[in-house]
């Protein structure tokens, strides 16, 4: 068998052994390493007869079978049966209980692994160790007319499940017992994709969901010629590329892809237009102030850290409108931040006309807990994000929360990738040292 051990500055973090290898391999060894923030990723790969772990004080304990579409599985063509230890207490050294994450240092590490070892890095791998046994079945694709595929290697064994399929209406489903290896496949009719899972008795062996690639368009770009243009905004130059597009078609139309072309629109327009979730958008009219108070009261009943970026809060003609969404801020119980651009308000001038009915109100109510952060930048866009320990969910404000509902805008739920990029930037270029409480 191979082991794939991966070291963080000579400490070990992720062990990978690949099963039921061939013994030819059996005097390679491997060895790389790169820089990531001056600490050294090594990586190590040798062959043994057996592997033992150094001891069983492991956290969890998964076992199961991975098909060939499975983003754990690191073989391309088979399916594998897994085993994985989890170290849940594993030191991560690239965080510190941060839910920003160092991006650009894991997306270095995940691609030098994902180069010698072809797995899936995530935070979540950190100290563990994996077994992989490949099954040694594969499947190769003809684009015959219909299209077959045939059956391969030396554990190929038992009965076989098809599904021929066009997009995912199923065409045609077959059982096919005792098969063999070099085995060929065939339907009665054309498909575009196929599901295939082959038992050995009750033993799954190999699932795999396969589309056709039949037909590839090619767009050619020729360049005539390249000159540069001085930006008005800016002393970097833009370089203008005059170009001619030309498109090929490698294969002819077929009905079957004028099919497939037709789910595939009725499946967008049902995507978009009758299964929306909800939150993921919401557009006010004008004057639907009381809208906007119901959709802020339910946004705020999410969990985490509340951070609210709105350069425009402190605006000196909403006093009343920011006095009412503070008083939905205070029914939630965590850590509440309000970053605002000095360009734009003051809190001083808002704190000076609160009556002291109001302050003793908000002090009352546990308001000193919340940071009003003056930032020294212009800032435009405005967002709510809900900070816990291991997600960010964010939202985008199409117009500033003082005049929200009062004038045509919209609030968009952000993607999780969106939050953690645009959390990240703001915190490093928006937040300032400058923190100011209420009740101070």
């Amino acid at each position: 068998m191979i082991v794939q051990e991966f070291y963080y500055d000579e400490k070990i973090f992720l062990t990978i052994v690949h099963e039921n290898m061939d013994k030819d391999v059996k005097n390679r060894n491997l060895d790389d390493s790169i820089n990531i923030n001056e600490h050294i990723i090594s990586f190590n790969e040798y062959y043994v007869d057996e592997f033992n772990l150094d001891d069983n004080d492991y956290d969890l304990f998964i076992e199961g079978f991975l098909d060939c579409n499975n983003e754990k599985n690191p073989y391309t063509y088979y399916s594998a049966f897994y085993k994985e230890f989890v170290y849940l207490n594993h030191d991560n050294p690239f965080e510190d209980n941060s839910p920003i994450l160092p991006l650009k240092e894991y997306n270095i590490l995940s691609n030098f692994i994902k180069e010698y070892a072809n797995y899936n890095f995530t935070k979540y791998s950190f100290g563990s160790v994996l077994f992989f046994s490949p099954i040694k079945i594969k499947t190769d694709f003809y684009l015959d007319y219909p299209p077959y595929f045939k059956i391969s290697g030396g554990d190929v064994r038992g009965n076989a499940f098809v599904k021929f399929k066009v997009n995912e209406v199923i065409l045609e489903s077959q059982i096919i017992e005792d098969i063999f290896d070099g085995q060929k496949i065939f339907s009665k009719c054309d498909w575009n994709n196929c599901e295939i899972e082959i038992y050995d008795g009750n033993e799954l062996l190999y699932k795999n969901h396969h589309n056709l690639i039949r037909n590839i368009d090619l767009k050619v770009n020729m360049n005539t010629e390249n000159f540069k243009v001085k930006l008005k905004k800016s002393e970097k130059q833009f370089t203008l590329s005059p170009s001619n597009y030309e498109s090929y078609t490698n294969n002819e139309i077929k009905p079957i892809d004028s099919i497939s072309s037709h789910l595939t629109d009725e499946t967008n327009f049902y995507s978009n237009y009758i299964d929306v979730e909800e939150d993921k958008c919401t557009f006010l009219r004008k004057n639907e102030r009381g809208k906007a108070y119901d959709l802020f009261d339910n946004i705020l009943r999410n969990s985490g850290d509340i951070w609210i970026f709105d350069p425009y809060f402190f605006d000196k003609n909403s006093f009343s409108v920011i006095t009412d969404f503070l008083m939905f801020l205070i029914n939630n119980n965590h850590r509440k931040h309000i970053v605002f651009s000095k360009y734009f308000g003051s809190f001083e001038n808002f704190k000076n006309q609160l009556n002291s009915s109001e302050l003793a109100f908000f002090k009352d109510f546990g308001f000193s807990k919340v940071n009003f952060i003056e930032s020294q930048e212009r800032f435009h866009d405005r967002f709510i994000f809900f900070v816990s320990k291991n997600k960010i969910e964010g939202f985008q404000l199409g117009t500033s929360i003082n005049s929200f509902g009062e004038n045509y805008s919209n609030i968009v739920k952000l993607s999780p990738f969106c939050c953690q990029y645009i959390f990240k930037i703001l915190m490093e270029d928006i937040v300032s040292e400058n923190i100011f409480k209420i009740c101070d």
